[in-house]
C-alpha cells in the first residue's frame, strides 16, 4: 500500500502490483499470500513456455525451485541460500576478493585456498542444483520434467549443468508482462 500511494500521489503514476490475486495461476499451497511476486512471474512465464510440468530454478539472492504440474498449477517448491549468500561468509573469513570466487576452477580439487573456495562455492552450488532437480523429478515420479534456469547466477550454472534445460535470462520479466497484459483492459495478453 505504501508503494502504491507513493506512485499514485507523489509521482502521479499508476502502479500495477503482481500478486496471487491477479496472476491467473492456480496456487496449490498452504498460503497463497506467501508466494512472492518473482516466483509467480517465473511460474507464469514457465507455463507459457512449457505447457507441462516443469521446474524453474531461479538463482537470485535465494535459489528457488518452483514446480508446476501437468495442469499448469503451481504446486510448491523449495528455497535455499543463493550462491553469493553461501560464499559471503567464506569470502569475509578468507579475506579474498569477491570477484574471483564466482568462477569455476579447472579442477574440483584446488591447490590454493582461493581455488578451494571457488570449487566449494561453484561446484557445491552446481551439484546441489543437480541433486535438487533429480530429487524433485523422483518425488514427482516424472523423469521428463522440463527445467528452466534463470536469475543472476543462472547463466553461469547453465553453462555447466549437464541436465537438459533451457536458460531464460528474462523469465521473471516475461511473466510480469504476461500478468500485466492479462489484466489490462484491452486483454492483449490473452
Amino acid at each position: 500500500d505504501v508503494y502504491l500511494k507513493l506512485f499514485q500521489k507523489k509521482l502521479n503514476l499508476k502502479a500495477f502490483i503482481v500478486s496471487y490475486k491477479n496472476a491467473n495461476i492456480k496456487l496449490m499451497v498452504d498460503s497463497k499470500k506467501e508466494v512472492g511476486a518473482d516466483r509467480i512471474c517465473n511460474v507464469k512465464a514457465a507455463i507459457k513456455k512449457t505447457k507441462k510440468n516443469c521446474i524453474v530454478v531461479d538463482f537470485g539472492t535465494a535459489t528457488t525451485y518452483d514446480i508446476t504440474n501437468e495442469c499448469g498449477d503451481f504446486i510448491g517448491g523449495s528455497i535455499g541460500p543463493g550462491i553469493d549468500i553461501s560464499a559471503d561468509y567464506l569470502i569475509e573469513k578468507a579475506a579474498l576478493l569477491k570477484e574471483t570466487i564466482y568462477t569455476f576452477p579447472d579442477k574440483i580439487i584446488g591447490q590454493s585456498t582461493e581455488a578451494n573456495i571457488q570449487s566449494g562455492v561453484m561446484y557445491g552450488g552446481l551439484f546441489s542444483v543437480i541433486g535438487m532437480i533429480n530429487a524433485i523429478k523422483l518425488e514427482m515420479k516424472n523423469p521428463n520434467m522440463k527445467i528452466i534456469i534463470t536469475g543472476g547466477f543462472g547463466k553461469l550454472i547453465s553453462d555447466k549443468l549437464s541436465i537438459e534445460h533451457v536458460y531464460s535470462k528474462s523469465l521473471t520479466m516475461d511473466g510480469m508482462i504476461q500478468v500485466y497484459l492479462n489484466n489490462s483492459p484491452n486483454q492483449t495478453g490473452k
